[in-house]
C-alpha cells in the first residue's frame, strides 16, 4: 500500500472510531438520564400517597434530591467525556502534520498544527473549544467552583455567552443538557471539516 492509500485509509479509521466513541457518549448520557428520568417520576408518584409516615416523605424528597444532584453530575461527566474524546481526535488528527502540537495547554496546543492544515481557526467552533476549555479547567481543577478558579472572569464570560445552556448555581458551573447537544454537534462537524484538509 502506498503512503497516500495509508493516509486515506488513517482518515477513514478516524472518522469512524470519531463517529463510534461519539455515539457511545451520546448513547451513555440518554441511557443514563432516562434512567434517572424513571426513577425521578416513580419517586414523585410515591410522595403523592397520602398514607405517608414523615419519615417515608423525608426520605422520598432526598433521593428526588439525589436524582436531580445526578442529572447535573451526568451533564458534567458528559461534557468532560465529550472534551477528551476531542483532544484525543485532534491528537490522531495532528498526528502526522509537520507542525508539531505544543506542550502546554490542552485544545489550545493544536492551534498550530491546525493551522498548517489550512483549517479555518476564525470560525465560531474553535472559539468554543477554546471556552469549552476554559470550561474543563474550571470542572477539573475547581470541581466547577468558579470562586476557586484561576480564571474567574473568563468562567463568568463564557457562562454569560452560553446562557441559558450555562450558568451559575451556588458558585458552581451548571451544564444544561441542552449544551450538550450543541457541543456535540459541533465537534462532529469540526472534525469531519478537519479531516477533509487532512
Amino acid at each position: 500500500m502506498d503512503k497516500d492509500s495509508n493516509k486515506e485509509m488513517r482518515k477513514i479509521f478516524i472518522d469512524l472510531t470519531t463517529r463510534i466513541n461519539l455515539n457511545y457518549i451520546i448513547g451513555f448520557h440518554n441511557e443514563i438520564r432516562n434512567l434517572l428520568r424513571l426513577k425521578y417520576a416513580g419517586l414523585e408518584s410515591q410522595l403523592k400517597k397520602e398514607d405517608l409516615s414523615t419519615d417515608t416523605k423525608r426520605e422520598i424528597k432526598r433521593q428526588l434530591q439525589d436524582c436531580k444532584h445526578y442529572d447535573d453530575s451526568l451533564a458534567v461527566n458528559t461534557f468532560l467525556m465529550f472534551y477528551s474524546h476531542t483532544e484525543e481526535c485532534l491528537y490522531h488528527l495532528c498526528k502526522d502534520v509537520s507542525e508539531k502540537p505544543s506542550s502546554s495547554g490542552s485544545i489550545s496546543r493544536f492551534k498550530k498544527p491546525l493551522q498548517s492544515l489550512c483549517v479555518d481557526l476564525s470560525a465560531g467552533v474553535w472559539q468554543l473549544l477554546k471556552d469549552a476549555e476554559v470550561l474543563r479547567g474550571c470542572l477539573l481543577h475547581a470541581n466547577g467552583r468558579i470562586s476557586l478558579c484561576k480564571n474567574v472572569e473568563d468562567v463568568k464570560r463564557l457562562i454569560k455567552k452560553y446562557k441559558p445552556k450555562l450558568d451559575i448555581s451556588s458558585d458552581r458551573v451548571k451544564i444544561d443538557h441542552s449544551f450538550l447537544d450543541y457541543f456535540a454537534g459541533e465537534i462532529d462537524a469540526f472534525v469531519t471539516s478537519t479531516l477533509k484538509k487532512a
